[in-house]
Formats: structure tokens, sequence, C-alpha cells
């Protein structure tokens, strides 16, 4: 989830890791084929329809973020269903165990549609090629 969302917020990526202990399949998700990192001009913005849903409770919405830069667009999207800011630990943690209402202590499956439209500025017509990653 940290490097996607580095890679889309226009964040710098970089890695921190030993050297032993980096996962190269991560990190080649980072990298176009020519050696280059996709870096957003813009910071990361959510995608319109998911600014106002409630992307951590409602069970069904998947958070979407896009960015661009000067010869394209990217789309993420992030499953952060029962995840919030834990105000006893101070921490990020998974609070669908706390709360019953929330949903199943399994974790909640959510759908994204991922269209041109998504990013700003962007229609069906600017569509050439795409490529998706998971």
């Amino acid at each position: 989830l940290h490097a996607v969302a580095r890679g889309v917020g226009g964040c710098p990526i970089y890695v921190s890791d030993r050297v032993a202990n980096s996962d190269s399949e991560i990190l080649q998700k980072l990298v176009l084929p020519d050696g280059t990192t996709y870096r957003g001009m813009l910071p990361g913005r959510p995608t319109r329809d998911s600014l106002f849903a409630s992307v951590q409770t409602d069970k069904r919405t998947a958070l979407k973020v896009w960015n661009r830069n000067a010869v394209n667009g990217v789309v993420a999207a992030f499953n952060v269903q029962g995840w919030g800011w834990n105000q006893q630990k101070h921490d990020y943690a998974n609070l669908l165990h706390m709360d019953s209402n929330l949903g199943a202590e399994k974790g909640v499956a959510v759908k994204a549609v991922i269209k041109p439209s998504d990013v700003d500025g962007f229609s069906a017509s600017n569509i050439g090629t795409y490529a998706m990653f998971s």
C-alpha cells in the first residue's frame, strides 16, 4: 500500500529496506520498462466518485486516487475498509474487529471501476494504451 500510495501521490519513491530484505516483486511494479519511476506532477487526489464516500466504513467502496504527469494519468484503487486511526494506540489499525457494526472479522471485499474520466481532464478519447497491476 505505501509504495503504490507514494507513486500515485506524487512523492519520491525510494527504498529504505536492507538489500536482503527488499521485495523485488513490489519494486518491479513501481519501475517503468525504461528503468524510470512514475512521478506525478500533482499531489494525489481522490477520484470524484470516492471523494464523499465512506471508504473506511461503507463495506463497498474502494479509495481511488488519481494523478497525472506530462504524458499520461494514473489511478490507484485501495481497499481501506475497516482501517482508521485508533485513538488508544495512536496508530492506524484494523477497526473491524473492534466494532461489530462495521462488518466481518474476515475483512470486506470491495469492487472498483477504473475509467479514463477518473483522471480529471481525461476522457475515453484520450486513452490509447493502458496497464493494470495488482
